[in-house]
């Protein structure tokens, strides 16, 4: 960011436009979470019950790399309310959806846009400050996830029960709407001025063949395939494949999807595996503890999301 752009610059704006729109995307996995239950029996999907959580994660996950160039490529500004605007117009079409299919594929454009929003939501805020201020402020950012953990449960349960829903996807749009009109009207472009102006084609391509796949391998193996089922085994070995392609490729690569020497750190490899891990147990209570007290012990949503509170209160640690 130059010093003009900084003179000018509304923090407290920019930081509450950009708070509300991590907000938003975080809001929309533990929310969600207890609905579910509800939502796939009054589409008729339960046996397709895991689904609409595989493509939002899988979607979020892979787009993350992507934004994160393209808003090097293009301004944070552009970038995230580009993000913002499309995961609500995906909002509104989960929420009207009719059938599972298209719940299910609305979900997870719905993801892919919530992933653009989350990274740049850190990107903004690292760009905002200088390192020694940095870490005070991505931490009063990452403190929506625990909020939106805390909150999106019992919202959740309440909204089924006594309202529909539809309106846990609807509930999105006044949300999304404020943090839209704060950050159009007080973020800059926040742009490097080194950043190279072309997309690496090449290496999105071989990043989507690769993590694609190998991401829906883990998520349903074992579940819609068997663990030795040949087209699971093939699935993996493309994916293999693509993800040395994809390696060699951004070697070579004059702008580089992921520079090729991150994971040479050690620091930079201890904390994906330990990030990875906490997130299969979190994401494994919030999508299968719903499942257990609503379809198999018959409670209700609103006792649900109670229940999910009371597990955040009693330990902190494991808050989105």
């Amino acid at each position: 960011m130059n010093k003009n752009q900084n003179i000018a610059l509304n923090i407290p704006a920019v930081m509450a436009g950009v708070m509300l729109s991590l907000f938003l995307s975080a809001l929309d996995y533990s929310i969600v979470s207890t609905a579910m239950p509800t939502i796939v029996a009054g589409l008729k999907g339960m046996s397709h019950y895991s689904l609409p959580f595989t493509s939002y994660l899988l979607f979020s996950t892979i787009i993350i790399p992507v934004a994160g160039k393209l808003s090097d490529i293009y301004g944070r500004r552009r970038v995230v309310l580009t993000g913002i605007i499309l995961f609500l117009v995906f909002s509104l079409l989960c929420g009207l959806s009719s059938d599972m299919a298209s719940l299910i594929i609305f979900r997870g454009f719905q993801g892919a846009c919530g992933g653009v929003v989350a990274s740049s939501a850190f990107i903004i805020t690292s760009e905002l400050f200088p390192p020694d201020q940095r870490g005070r402020y991505i931490g009063i950012l990452a403190s929506m996830h625990g909020l939106a953990s805390i909150l999106g449960p019992v919202a959740g349960g309440v909204i089924t029960d006594y309202l529909s829903w539809r309106w846990i996807f609807f509930i999105n749009l006044p949300v999304g709407f404020v943090s839209f009109i704060i950050l159009w009207r007080h973020l800059p472009v926040l742009k490097h001025e080194g950043s190279p102006g072309r997309l690496d084609y090449k290496g999105v391509v071989l990043f989507l063949a690769s993590l694609f796949p190998l991401l829906f391998c883990f998520a349903e193996g074992g579940r819609l395939f068997r663990w030795s089922s040949p087209l699971l085994i093939l699935l993996i070995a493309v994916a293999l494949l693509f993800l040395i392609l994809f390696v060699r490729a951004e070697k070579r690569s004059e702008s580089p999807l992921l520079p090729a020497g991150m994971l040479s750190e050690k620091v930079f490899r201890k904390s994906l595996f330990s990030a990875a891990m906490a997130y299969v147990v979190l994401f494994g209570l919030i999508i299968y503890v719903p499942y257990l007290l609503q379809v198999v012990l018959k409670r209700g949503a609103s006792f649900t999301g109670m229940v999910s509170w009371r597990y955040h209160r009693r330990f902190p640690a494991f808050k989105i």
